[in-house]
């Protein structure tokens, strides 16, 4: 099971760039809707991010399996039943 939280360098590397890529983009990606970090620290939900992800690219279920195996098993499950569950 994940933690709930994550850190800077674990989204970077779900996003597939570097610390400091990810750290360049960040203003970008809060703009977009990116999740912010939780308060008082430098780490973020989980939760938010995978949903962030989720709601970006809903067909992109390699990224989603690699940090929410339920998102993962959800999207199985669409893909079997084809289209989104509600």
């Amino acid at each position: 099971m994940h933690a709930p939280t994550m850190t800077a360098q674990e989204i970077a590397d779900i996003l597939h760039m570097n610390i400091r890529t990810f750290q360049n983009k960040l203003p970008k990606l809060r703009a977009e809707g990116f999740p912010r970090h939780l308060p008082g620290t430098r780490i973020w939900s989980r939760r938010l991010v995978t949903a962030w992800l989720d709601q970006r690219d809903p067909d992109a279920d390699a990224a989603i399996a690699d940090i929410d195996p339920i998102a993962a098993a959800r999207a199985e499950l669409e893909a079997r039943i084809g289209g989104r569950a509600a």
